[in-house]
């Protein structure tokens, strides 16, 4: 068990370490997701024990075969994911399948429950929306299911931190420029493209 989850666990439980931890690597991305946010918990699972280097592709290939994947955060620091999927935990996984995989993945309890504390750092955190596996039209009228891409993945904060206090700071002056074609702007002044 990891440092942080130790900590957690013998300071609030087990129940309460995992809410924090999830709500902490769903930080960037819960605010896009389907449904409402007090049922959300009944669609995730912590998964733990991940190298850090990690990326959602690789959580997507080890949890698609359940169900469909609304969202996939991973977290390197706390080598942690939360995978969200499009229906209920209990519809897509047997009480046997979730036994079996005690201590590498669990259901995630209310997110309201965990403690109030920022584990994850938001520069940590890889986050894939929808990473759906496309199909591929074959002669003969069946589809086949490709693995080469997957769907959009991101790094939230779009801005490194340090762009992003200078930014803060200066007024606005820190952020980088975009070069369009012999024109720069702020990307965040959509004034000067025009």
């Amino acid at each position: 068990m990891p440092a942080t989850e130790a900590t957690l666990t013998s300071r609030y439980g087990a129940y309460f370490a995992r809410a924090t931890m999830a709500r902490n690597i769903l930080a960037p991305v819960a605010g896009t997701l389907s449904g409402h946010p007090s049922e959300l918990h009944r669609r995730c699972i912590l998964v733990r024990r991940l190298p850090s280097c990690t990326v959602p592709g690789e959580v997507c290939d080890m949890f698609d075969m359940f169900a469909s994947i609304e969202a996939i955060a991973v977290s390197g620091g706390l080598g942690m994911a939360v995978v969200v999927f499009g229906v209920a935990v209990a519809d897509c996984m047997s009480a046997a399948v979730l036994r079996t995989g005690a201590g590498f993945f669990e259901p995630v309890p209310p997110l309201h429950l965990g403690p109030p504390l920022v584990l994850a750092a938001a520069m940590d955190i890889k986050v894939a929306l929808h990473p759906k596996k496309p199909t591929a039209a074959v002669p003969g009228g069946k589809d086949v299911v490709s693995s080469s891409s997957l769907g959009d993945e991101i790094r939230w904060p779009p801005v490194s931190i340090s762009s992003l206090s200078g930014w803060l700071m200066n007024g606005g002056s820190g952020l980088p420029r975009l070069n369009l074609g012999g024109r720069s702007c702020n990307k965040y002044d959509l004034g000067n493209l025009f």
